[in-house]
């Protein structure tokens, strides 16, 4: 995930914690409503929100990760 927001984003900022599809909804929503914007999120959804860590090198939890490829389930 690319993220370009000066004032907010150092430049540079590298975040080692893998980042999926369903990361990219939360973190717009926390980046356009704010963090208490989350709570409004769907409990059911996986994704979560790489703003924080990319704006103050906060560190993410590890989680696994898991594809599916088609026709394979």
């Amino acid at each position: 995930m690319l993220l370009r927001w000066p004032g907010r984003v150092p430049a540079g900022v590298t975040v080692a914690a893998p980042v999926s599809l369903v990361d990219v909804g939360p973190t717009l929503l926390e980046a356009a409503l704010g963090a208490s914007a989350l709570k409004f999120a769907d409990p059911a959804s996986d994704g979560r929100s790489m703003l924080a860590a990319a704006a103050g090198g906060v560190a993410i939890a590890a989680r696994p990760l898991t594809s599916v490829a088609p026709g394979s389930a």
